[in-house]
């Protein structure tokens, strides 16, 4: 369960930084994750290690990782029925994720039996595995495929309750408290994280009584997302530490903070002829296939 144990890992670093630079740090503490990151951070907030932590602030995610296999549905369905994720290359987001994901649902349910992947694909996965290929070079491994060349249809009507299963033990926003705000930064041009599916993850959390803020990008990829939404981010993180500081001056400390409500916006530019937005296309690895097998 890949995103659980990376949220462990980030609280316990902060665990051991204490211990190491304590004399250095705030009480105070904020989670930051972009993409796999990002699904971390989110997982984090939601989790036991943070429910009773009052010096814990909040999160922010960038681009962040949430509903893995549904998020590769989607995005073929998206390609199958005209429509896109929005993405100015119409192309279908994070498949290049695809070939990693069988591995990862047989550790956690060692009886799956993958049949999603097409011939041509799993024939390129096997030689990956024996070759011990590093993961950027696994990310590329469909770009130059097609559709029919790239999955089974059948085999993954036959796989998604297994790999729906899966992804239902790591995801984040399936209900769970979280004690404090959330942001959540995401660019419409992103070919790694289908913002759709961001979006739905937001407004699950925001279901369950989360406050969680939604920041869309539209002009944005992957990584310029994180760039392009640092002056909102830092922003949020500073007023996060300065609620704090007066909280504690009013004598707040250690009380729960208030809930706010969920909001969503999208940051439309000023002036699109003036705005630098490097899109994914030079990001090879994270780039989905299917740009021209259509």
């Amino acid at each position: 369960m890949y995103l659980p144990a990376h949220a462990s890992d980030v609280y316990y670093s902060v665990v051991a930084a204490r211990k190491l630079f304590g004399a250095f740090l705030t009480e105070e503490w904020v989670s930051f994750g972009h993409s796999q990151g990002g699904g971390a951070v989110w997982k984090l907030a939601e989790s036991q290690y943070v429910r009773n932590n009052t010096s814990y602030l909040g999160t922010v995610a960038v681009a962040p990782a949430t509903f893995a296999a549904s998020q590769i549905f989607d995005s073929f369905l998206d390609t199958v029925t005209g429509g896109s994720n929005g993405t100015a290359s119409g192309m279908a987001t994070g498949v290049g994720f695809l070939p990693l994901l069988p591995t990862a649902v047989q550790r956690i349910i060692p009886s799956y039996n993958e049949s999603i992947l097409a011939p041509t694909l799993r024939k390129r996965v096997t030689m990956v595995e024996n070759a011990q290929i590093c993961l950027e070079g696994v990310l590329g491994l469909t770009l130059d495929l097609n559709r029919s060349q790239i999955a089974s249809m059948e085999g993954a009507l036959r796989d998604r309750p297994t790999l729906l299963k899966w992804q239902n033990m790591s995801a984040p926003a399936q209900g769970d408290a979280s004690p404090a705000p959330i942001l959540v930064i995401q660019g419409q041009q992103d070919t790694a994280v289908r913002w759709k599916t961001t979006v739905d993850a937001w407004e699950r959390a925001c279901a369950a009584g989360n406050e969680v803020h939604l920041r869309l990008f539209p002009t944005q990829g992957h990584r310029p997302s994180l760039s392009a939404g640092a002056p909102e981010w830092l922003a949020w993180l500073d007023q996060r530490f300065d609620k704090k500081a007066a909280a504690t001056a009013a004598s707040g400390a250690g009380k729960a903070p208030v809930k706010k409500k969920c909001t969503k916006f999208t940051r439309e530019p000023l002036n699109i002829e003036y705005v630098r937005a490097p899109t994914d296309v030079d990001l090879k690895p994270y780039l989905g296939p299917l740009s021209n097998s259509m």
